[in-house]
């Protein structure tokens, strides 16, 4: 079980975020490591980058254990500045958090390979031989653009 406690004496605010996060959406940490066997993905549309160290920094500060090295289905994007990789890497850290010692793949499709780029998304998922059982999905900017 995971605790919450004091951090060089002072708690960090990182834990009081996470244990907010974890209150929010009705979950219950698990032990580390009994998420093993699990695999998740970030779905991920127009050109949506990510930083592995963004990943990194958030679970030294959270004092969770580091997320395993995310794998790559698709396109990694280009990253839109040299601090952060935008809101591809905070979809990750957010579903890392949640499940820090589970398999967690970017899965990036083009959204112009067909008309719509949730058919895209649907269909290589579809066809994938064993894609991951839990995605997020979400699509940033343009979210306003679709109803």
């Amino acid at each position: 079980v995971w605790g919450f406690g004091p951090s060089n004496s002072v708690l960090p605010r990182g834990a009081q975020s996470l244990e907010a996060l974890y209150r929010d959406l009705q979950v219950t940490p698990g032990r580390p490591g009994s998420q093993e066997m699990a695999a998740q993905a970030v779905a991920q549309f127009n050109d949506e980058a990510f930083m592995q160290e963004d990943v990194e920094h958030l679970h030294r500060a959270y004092g969770l254990p580091i997320a395993k090295t995310v794998h790559v289905h698709g396109v990694r994007g280009t990253k839109d500045n040299s601090n952060t990789g935008g809101e591809g890497s905070l979809d990750l850290q957010t579903i890392t958090a949640l499940a820090p010692s589970a398999s967690t793949t970017w899965w990036s499709v083009d959204p112009w390979v067909i008309d719509g780029f949730m058919l895209a998304y649907t269909v290589d998922v579809n066809n994938h031989t064993s894609p991951p059982l839990v995605h997020s999905i979400s699509w940033g900017d343009a979210e306003p653009l679709y109803p």
